[in-house]
């Protein structure tokens, strides 16, 4: 078996998300298969593996969309160097207290966790222009 390397200067970032929506048993496999691969190719597979599903497609591209754009504007990082380092997925139900005894009241609420591992560079300096 192939061993996968990070860079040398990589770091961990942990996201949690509240997702309302019950997910698939097909999607969360998908999400599951992620594990050290880049994120663009995530990306990819997720528009490609969940065309017949669009609205979990569209919204776990928002949720990895929202996740890069946090890591490029306070990280600096680079698109191209970050990497799915785990998905963990955590089903909840939740329920109506009132009225318990109605199955409809119930809702299941899924918490995704995801680490991400990228490669944090220092921002470019600021050339100083000789007037």
């Amino acid at each position: 078996m192939m061993e996968f390397r990070f860079p040398q200067n990589f770091t961990v970032k942990t996201f949690h998300v509240k997702y309302d929506n019950k997910l698939s048993s097909f999607t969360k496999l998908i999400l599951q298969s992620f594990q050290f691969k880049y994120l663009y190719y995530v990306l990819e597979d997720i528009s490609y593996l969940l065309k017949s599903v669009p609205s979990e497609r569209d919204t776990l591209l928002q949720i990895f969309h929202s996740i890069v754009l946090s890591l490029q504007n306070n990280l600096c990082v680079n698109f191209f160097d970050i990497w799915i380092y785990e998905i963990y997925i955590t089903d909840t139900q939740n329920s109506n207290k009132v009225k318990n005894y109605n199955a409809q009241n119930s809702k299941c609420l899924n918490s995704l966790t995801i680490k991400l591992a990228c490669q944090v560079k220092p921002p470019p300096e600021k050339t100083e222009i000789p007037w």
